[in-house]
């Protein structure tokens, strides 16, 4: 049984947890004191990126998760996480840099505005307050969009959702099987 890492400091890490279980997974939260360089996957959650990345930078977790990027295994960045996984640049965040791409913070509005929406694909995903990838390298495989825009991503071991897996079917179909099996 694989286990992976959740970073639990703030957002969603919790609903992660409780969808790995469903699913078969054991997990390990993630804080600044964790050891989790035996996980075989870890998971940035939404939440606030601003706050999370003060966490991460404060107590030097953005360097262990650097060596956990350096490991090929898989690191899956939702909506805040994607942020602090991007190239995102601000007064407050400074992504991690680990995957080519653009983003823009709240793109598809408020809070108020978060629903279930259907995909290019033909799957359901929840957005919440999410981020748009506005760009992506040419290594970037793109692995579903909304509207033509992508919304699921790929870069050798990273993988970015700007909407919340951990909300959606838990069955064989979910992004978080796909990552990590």
């Amino acid at each position: 049984m694989k286990t992976i890492g959740v970073f639990a400091y703030q957002g969603a890490g919790h609903l992660f947890v409780k969808a790995l279980e469903i699913l078969g997974y054991k997990t390990l939260k993630i804080f600044a004191d964790t050891d989790f360089s035996k996980s075989d996957g870890i998971i940035l959650p939404g939440g606030e990126s601003s706050v999370q990345y003060d966490y991460c930078v404060n107590n030097q977790l953005d360097k262990k998760i650097h060596e956990f990027f350096l490991t090929k295994k898989p690191i899956l960045g939702t909506c805040a996480g994607a942020i602090l996984l991007s190239k995102y640049k601000s007064i407050r965040v400074n992504g991690f840099e680990f995957i080519d791409i653009e983003i823009e913070r709240n793109f598809y509005g408020r809070q108020i505005n978060s629903k279930l929406i259907k995909t290019d694909y033909d799957k359901e995903a929840f957005m919440i307050r999410a981020p748009a990838i506005v760009s992506c390298g040419k290594k970037v495989e793109i692995l579903d969009t909304f509207n033509g825009n992508p919304i699921f991503i790929k870069q050798q071991n990273v993988y970015c959702t700007t909407f919340h897996p951990e909300l959606g079917k838990l069955d064989n179909n979910n992004p978080i099987v796909k990552i990590f099996t």
